[in-house]
């Protein structure tokens, strides 16, 4: 049970630093292009984008695999 616990944190930290990260990024270009009233809008976009790709882009399990049987043979 301890195995799964440091996963799960492990996983946490890293998608908490990856968010951080995108929202460091972006604040600076918003900052470089004088567009600060507007940074409470694209943050979050730009951030929600990001992520969505980079889940979309994660391969899941089962997906493909030819050595599972079909439910209905």
């Amino acid at each position: 049970m301890g195995k799964i616990y440091k996963l799960l944190f492990k996983v946490c930290n890293l998608s908490f630093l990856v968010t951080v990260i995108i929202n460091v990024i972006t604040a600076l270009i918003v900052y470089s292009l004088r567009y600060q009233k507007y940074l409470n809008y694209i943050a979050p976009a730009v951030q929600s984008v990001l992520i969505g790709f980079i889940a979309s882009c994660v391969p899941r399990r089962g997906v493909e695999e030819k050595s599972l049987k079909p439910i209905n043979p």
